[in-house]
C-alpha cells in the first residue's frame, strides 16, 4: 500500500511540478549537474533492463502460464488430463 501511495505521489508531485516556470528548474539543473546525470544514467539503464526483461519474458511466459496453470488447478482436474504444453 505504501508502495502504491509513494507513486502516486510522485506522480502527483511531477505533474504539479510541470506547472511551475521553467527557470527555477533550469537553474537547479545547473547547480546539480551530477543529479541530472545520474538521473539521465539511471534512465538509460532502466530502458536496458526493460527490453532485456521482456526479451527474456517472451520465450518464459507460454511455460510459466502451464505452470500456474497446473499449480492452481491441481485440484480441480484429475492428474491424467495435465499434458505438457508443445515444443
Amino acid at each position: 500500500m505504501f508502495f502504491r501511495g509513494g507513486i502516486v505521489s510522485l506522480a502527483l508531485f511531477s505533474w504539479f511540478a510541470a506547472l511551475l516556470p521553467a527557470e527555477p528548474l533550469i537553474q537547479w539543473a545547473r547547480m546539480n549537474r551530477s543529479a541530472v546525470l545520474a538521473a539521465i544514467v539511471v534512465a538509460i539503464l532502466a530502458r536496458i533492463d526493460q527490453r532485456i526483461a521482456i526479451s527474456l519474458w517472451r520465450p518464459l511466459a507460454a511455460s510459466t502460464f502451464w505452470g500456474v496453470d497446473c499449480s492452481c488447478g491441481y485440484l480441480d482436474r484429475p492428474p491424467s488430463s495435465i499434458r505438457l504444453p508443445p515444443e
